[in-house]
């Protein structure tokens, strides 16, 4: 039996250590290939990196490029815009000054269309000849007259303003009529022979020679109510104590008339119905100031023609 163990145990020793050195072996063998696999593993990488970093640089090299040529187009870019923007600046100032030109020839134009005699001072200073008469005159709408059956008219460019006026007042209650517009230079002697007759020298008083009337220009009016009456003595008289009279002190150079022969003036007596259009810039000059309009130098005067009628 002791002799059966021993060839037993003799057997399975043989086997362990076979199996051992097996198994040794095969760690090895599997140490080997693990090796093998590293060591090739660690080329492909040192190849794969060799090959990044030459990529790198070749990109490196690539991106500086474009980097230099953006910012070169960045520059262009810029200076281009500039000089787009200089360019913009100098057409601007071109663009002001042919404007400029043109505002000066437009400004000429409308002065050498315009009528200096319109805004000059009349009145026992300035004549105007038996042959001028305005350029283009408008029949008044007889609403505004104190007589429909006596035609009357008024400077057209004025016209407007005229009517504006009146109708501004009749909007507020006050029915202002006018008894006497424009008036031709015969029209004006006529009349002026009348009054003598009936005045006497005394007529100079109130009444102008013609030439020297503002009426030959078409741009006075005498103004009444229709409860002062229908002729001009009676309707003129005690004008200043209406309604209407009051609203014209207060608005009539809103729409460019002045009162020509107030209280206390060189010329003829106190005349509250007598207005004359003088451009609604010149009138409103002369209320905020205080001032008659003989009162101004002439050429003072002349630097409102350009304005008359805006």
């Amino acid at each position: 039996m002791r002799a059966f163990f021993h060839d037993v145990s003799a057997w399975l020793q043989r086997h362990f250590i076979a199996i051992e050195v097996a198994t040794w072996a095969f760690a090895l063998a599997a140490l080997a290939y693990s090796g093998l696999q590293y060591y090739s593993l660690s080329q492909e990488y040192a190849a794969a990196k060799e090959e990044l970093s030459s990529t790198t640089v070749a990109y490196t090299k690539i991106t500086s490029t474009w980097q230099d040529k953006f910012e070169q187009a960045v520059g262009q870019n810029q200076l281009l815009a500039q000089n787009l923007t200089d360019a913009q600046m100098q057409n601007l100032q071109m663009q002001a000054q042919l404007n400029g030109a043109q505002g000066e020839v437009d400004q000429l134009t409308v002065l050498v269309h315009t009528d200096k005699q319109l805004l000059e001072k009349y009145s026992k200073v300035y004549f105007l000849s038996d042959n001028y008469a305005p350029v283009s005159t408008t029949t008044i709408d007889r609403q505004y007259v104190n007589d429909p059956a006596r035609q009357q008219s008024f400077l057209t460019k004025a016209y407007p303003f005229l009517q504006h006026m009146l109708d501004d007042a009749s909007s507020t209650g006050v029915q202002l009529k006018i008894i006497s517009a424009y008036r031709s230079f015969g029209t004006q002697a006529a009349l002026k022979s009348e009054y003598k007759m009936t005045y006497g020298s005394g007529a100079n008083a109130f009444s102008a020679d013609q030439g020297y009337s503002e009426h030959q220009l078409g741009t006075a009016a005498d103004f009444t109510t229709a409860k002062l009456g229908d002729n001009f003595s009676s309707a003129t008289k005690g004008f200043d104590t209406t309604d209407g009279y009051k609203w014209m002190v207060e608005n009539a150079y809103k729409y460019g008339f002045v009162l020509s022969y107030p209280k206390g003036n060189s010329y003829y007596v106190y005349e509250p119905w007598h207005w004359r259009y003088v451009g609604v810039a010149l009138a409103t000059r002369l209320h905020n100031d205080g001032k008659n309009f003989y009162d101004l130098d002439q050429r003072e005067i002349d630097g409102y023609l350009l304005l008359m009628f805006n």
